[in-house]
Protein backbone atom coordinates (compact mmCIF):
# COMPACT_ATOMS: atom_id res chain seq x y z
CA UNK A 1 0.00 0.00 0.00
CA UNK A 2 2.60 2.15 1.16
CA UNK A 3 4.97 1.32 -2.46
CA UNK A 4 1.54 2.44 -4.24
CA UNK A 5 0.97 5.50 -2.42
CA UNK A 6 4.74 6.26 -3.34
CA UNK A 7 4.42 5.44 -6.64
CA UNK A 8 1.31 7.17 -7.39
CA UNK A 9 2.70 10.77 -6.19
CA UNK A 10 5.40 10.38 -8.12
CA UNK A 11 3.59 9.67 -11.02
CA UNK A 12 1.59 12.97 -10.27
CA UNK A 13 4.44 15.40 -9.40
CA UNK A 14 6.59 14.04 -12.62
CA UNK A 15 2.78 14.84 -14.84
CA UNK A 16 2.16 18.04 -13.37
CA UNK A 17 5.94 19.30 -13.94
CA UNK A 18 5.96 18.43 -17.34
CA UNK A 19 2.92 19.93 -18.04
CA UNK A 20 3.93 23.20 -17.18
CA UNK A 21 7.59 22.76 -19.04
CA UNK A 22 5.78 21.87 -22.08
CA UNK A 23 3.61 25.02 -21.83
CA UNK A 24 6.78 27.10 -22.06
CA UNK A 25 8.70 25.25 -24.44
CA UNK A 26 6.08 27.01 -27.68
CA UNK A 27 7.24 30.30 -26.57
CA UNK A 28 10.82 29.91 -24.71
CA UNK A 29 13.55 30.84 -26.90
CA UNK A 30 11.78 32.07 -30.00
CA UNK A 31 13.76 35.89 -29.96
CA UNK A 32 14.85 38.44 -32.03
CA UNK A 33 18.03 36.83 -34.06
CA UNK A 34 19.73 35.28 -36.97
CA UNK A 35 17.67 32.19 -39.15
CA UNK A 36 17.60 30.29 -41.55
CA UNK A 37 13.71 30.61 -42.58
CA UNK A 38 12.12 28.42 -45.58
CA UNK A 39 8.11 29.45 -46.95
CA UNK A 40 6.48 27.28 -48.75
CA UNK A 41 7.81 25.41 -51.38
CA UNK A 42 11.00 28.30 -51.42
CA UNK A 43 14.63 27.56 -51.12
CA UNK A 44 15.66 28.33 -47.31
CA UNK A 45 17.35 31.65 -46.95
CA UNK A 46 19.31 33.40 -44.46
CA UNK A 47 17.82 36.59 -42.67
CA UNK A 48 17.31 38.56 -39.55
CA UNK A 49 13.98 38.40 -37.72
CA UNK A 50 12.71 41.08 -35.48
CA UNK A 51 10.26 39.06 -33.23
CA UNK A 52 7.66 41.19 -31.65
CA UNK A 53 4.70 39.99 -29.88
CA UNK A 54 1.70 40.35 -32.78
CA UNK A 55 4.47 40.03 -36.03
CA UNK A 56 7.50 39.13 -37.25
CA UNK A 57 9.65 40.76 -39.75
CA UNK A 58 12.45 39.52 -41.81
CA UNK A 59 15.61 41.56 -42.86
CA UNK A 60 18.06 40.57 -44.98
CA UNK A 61 21.08 39.93 -44.21
CA UNK A 62 23.14 42.38 -46.82
CA UNK A 63 21.22 45.26 -46.79
CA UNK A 64 19.31 45.05 -43.81
CA UNK A 65 15.73 45.96 -46.23
CA UNK A 66 12.84 44.21 -44.79
CA UNK A 67 11.92 41.28 -47.04
CA UNK A 68 8.36 39.80 -45.11
CA UNK A 69 6.19 40.72 -42.74
CA UNK A 70 4.02 38.02 -40.47
CA UNK A 71 1.19 39.12 -38.28
CA UNK A 72 0.11 37.04 -35.74
CA UNK A 73 -3.10 38.85 -34.81
CA UNK A 74 -4.63 38.24 -38.06
CA UNK A 75 -6.66 35.04 -37.69
CA UNK A 76 -7.15 34.63 -41.20
CA UNK A 77 -4.90 36.64 -43.59
CA UNK A 78 -4.62 36.16 -46.75
CA UNK A 79 -2.26 34.10 -49.36
CA UNK A 80 -1.01 32.83 -45.82
CA UNK A 81 1.46 30.54 -46.11
CA UNK A 82 3.27 27.79 -43.80
CA UNK A 83 6.78 29.38 -42.38
CA UNK A 84 9.78 27.47 -40.79
CA UNK A 85 12.29 29.18 -39.01
CA UNK A 86 15.56 27.51 -38.09
CA UNK A 87 18.59 28.51 -35.65
CA UNK A 88 21.72 26.38 -35.13
CA UNK A 89 23.89 27.60 -32.06
CA UNK A 90 26.28 26.21 -29.74
CA UNK A 91 24.89 25.92 -25.93
CA UNK A 92 27.27 25.61 -22.73
CA UNK A 93 25.53 24.52 -19.41
CA UNK A 94 26.54 24.24 -16.31
CA UNK A 95 24.96 22.12 -13.73
CA UNK A 96 25.41 21.96 -9.79
CA UNK A 97 24.02 19.39 -6.77
CA UNK A 98 23.73 21.59 -3.87
CA UNK A 99 23.82 18.32 -1.89
CA UNK A 100 23.68 14.49 -2.41
CA UNK A 101 22.06 12.00 -0.23
CA UNK A 102 23.00 8.09 -0.30
CA UNK A 103 20.61 5.86 1.37
CA UNK A 104 22.09 3.14 3.69
CA UNK A 105 22.76 -0.49 2.52
CA UNK A 106 24.21 -3.54 3.57
CA UNK A 107 25.00 -1.80 6.85
CA UNK A 108 26.44 1.14 6.09
CA UNK A 109 24.40 4.44 7.09
CA UNK A 110 22.84 6.58 4.84
CA UNK A 111 25.18 9.47 4.10
CA UNK A 112 24.58 13.09 3.26
CA UNK A 113 27.14 15.09 1.78
CA UNK A 114 27.26 19.03 0.88
CA UNK A 115 30.66 18.64 -1.25
CA UNK A 116 30.35 20.83 -4.56
CA UNK A 117 29.41 18.70 -7.44
CA UNK A 118 29.07 20.57 -10.76
CA UNK A 119 28.78 19.37 -14.07
CA UNK A 120 29.62 21.07 -17.66
CA UNK A 121 27.55 20.50 -21.04
CA UNK A 122 28.73 21.24 -24.30
CA UNK A 123 26.44 20.99 -27.09
CA UNK A 124 25.22 21.98 -30.72
CA UNK A 125 21.57 23.38 -30.39
CA UNK A 126 18.57 22.98 -33.08
CA UNK A 127 15.81 25.40 -32.70
CA UNK A 128 12.99 24.97 -34.73
CA UNK A 129 9.83 27.38 -34.65
CA UNK A 130 7.17 26.84 -36.91
CA UNK A 131 4.19 29.39 -37.74
CA UNK A 132 0.95 27.81 -39.67
CA UNK A 133 -2.34 28.43 -40.69
CA UNK A 134 -4.95 25.89 -40.47
CA UNK A 135 -8.73 26.17 -40.87
CA UNK A 136 -11.26 25.24 -38.01
CA UNK A 137 -14.81 25.53 -38.26
CA UNK A 138 -15.17 28.54 -36.86
CA UNK A 139 -11.48 30.54 -37.80
CA UNK A 140 -8.32 30.24 -38.78
CA UNK A 141 -5.32 30.05 -36.53
CA UNK A 142 -2.00 31.59 -36.94
CA UNK A 143 1.30 31.19 -34.81
CA UNK A 144 1.81 27.18 -33.44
Amino acid sequence: MKLLFHTAFAFGVMAISSCSVMEKSSSHGFESGFYSVKSGDSLPMSVYLHIDEDQIDGYTLADSRQIFRIELSDPAPSGATDWKFQKKSMDIDITSNVFKFRPGLYRQPAQMTTDFNAALYAGWRHDTHIVTYRKTPWISIGAK
